[in-house]
């Protein structure tokens, strides 16, 4: 819970530095804390146009809490936001005649 709370003050009183300079950890640790300590498991993720930062997107589907962070291809992991109030958007159906 202290990692966190960390992360969410910096955030809050310095968010230009939170956007600038984001906190940045090995990626094994960053997952493992956030499955562990926050009950977030990955929900979505993305890869940068130029193939260089995954984004990945955890939340807790009970608590409602989320995390996104980026890995690099150094390792690590930057926390770039988190919040309360998730929820999931369901998938709309295919438009007739095409496959989901």
């Amino acid at each position: 819970m202290k990692f966190k709370a960390i992360l969410t003050a910096a955030a809050l009183f310095f968010p230009s530095l939170a956007q600038a300079n984001p906190i940045c950890l090995n990626a094994d640790l960053a997952q493992s804390n956030l499955k562990d300590e926050y009950g977030e498991t990955p929900q979505a993720s993305g890869i940068t146009n130029d193939m260089q930062i995954v984004v990945q997107f955890y939340a807790n589907t009970e608590t409602g809490t989320w995390t996104i962070i980026t890995l690099r291809a150094d390792g690590m992991a930057c926390f770039m936001g988190s919040g309360v109030a998730f929820s999931a958007t369901p998938t709309p159906p295919a438009p007739e005649g095409e496959e989901s």
